[in-house]
């Protein structure tokens, strides 16, 4: 459980360390070339729709862990109107 635990961990850090360099926020995004920021905000849908097909299943990991902030941290960022069984 403890592996689950820090994948589940880590893909939170990196959703929003991916969500502030898509919308280029936060302080660890001065001092990056401005090509590499274009590139993160171009991409910005793509990376919203990964974690999309993700949070399900991130959801149950986290419950499956007893995480209770992880679950309802993807729980709430669950767009039901794209899933057709839930």
């Amino acid at each position: 459980m403890n592996k689950l635990r820090s994948i589940i961990t880590f893909l939170n850090n990196f959703e929003m360390h991916l969500s502030h360099a898509t919308t280029l926020s936060g302080m660890t995004l001065s001092n990056i070339p401005p090509h590499i920021s274009t590139f993160f905000v171009q991409n910005g849908k793509l990376w919203r729709e990964w974690f999309e097909s993700l949070r399900l299943n991130l959801i149950k990991a986290a419950r499956m862990t007893g995480s209770l902030d992880s679950t309802l941290f993807h729980a709430q960022k669950v767009n039901f109107a794209n899933f057709d069984q839930v």
